[in-house]
């Protein structure tokens, strides 16, 4: 990938590609001499006590793993690295990840990245209706097929979904959900249904909600 001709000057256009996202892996190791997989269980898993991971379901090359995914943790455990996003990088009083990291990735570094979503460093921010500005934005880990952590700091809640809807208008059933909790009185138009979103999601996500 490093070999091939860059389509634009660096710095002046993004796009969401998993082949960037892969570049990190070499980064992390480069700079600490672990792999994704090993720094990850010495410096984050096992600080918040999760232990039962694997990030080897699409293989390694060269001892790298998929860091664009691939990953399979419990929702439980999913939830715990939603916490460290509500408590700044903290966990049961220890500073597992720095709080200004923490500010830094869930800032906006590309604006109307999708959707009129902006995107920070790997997690998207989702900005509130007009109608319901105090609830302030959703800052998101959105993965395929449902794989979601959804916090919404100023309100201290944050929801964890796991499943395996691959049709495009089921995956964001939950989001759905997740909106209209946090805005009842918002248009219909701009947090989706309630039922049916409700009633759909339960049947095809498991969900952790902490509050």
């Amino acid at each position: 990938m490093l070999a091939r001709e860059p389509a634009h000057e660096p710095g002046t256009v993004w796009s969401y590609a998993n082949p960037d996202v892969n570049l990190l892996a070499g980064v992390l190791h480069q700079a600490t001499g672990q792999h994704a997989d090993e720094f990850a269980a010495e410096h984050l898993f096992a600080p918040l006590g999760i232990t039962n991971f694997d990030w080897s379901t699409w293989g390694k090359q060269e001892g790298y793993p998929n860091v664009a995914g691939s990953l399979l943790l419990r929702p439980r455990d999913m939830a715990k690295i939603g916490a460290l996003v509500l408590t700044e990088g903290r966990w049961h009083g220890r500073q597992v990840v720095s709080a200004d990291w923490i500010r830094v990735a869930t800032r906006a570094h590309v604006e109307n990245a999708a959707n009129d979503d902006d995107y920070g460093y790997l997690w998207w921010l989702m900005e509130p209706p007009r109608s319901a500005p105090e609830v302030g934005p959703v800052i998101a880990a959105r993965g395929a097929a449902s794989q979601f952590i959804l916090t919404a700091p100023a309100e201290r809640l944050m929801v964890v979904t796991t499943g395996g809807n691959d049709a495009p208008e089921k995956a964001f059933l939950a989001l759905r959900v997740l909106e209209r909790r946090l805005y009842p009185d918002a248009p219909p138009g701009s947090a989706g249904e309630d039922t049916n979103a409700k009633r759909e999601a339960s049947s095809l996500a498991s969900s952790a909600i902490l509050r």
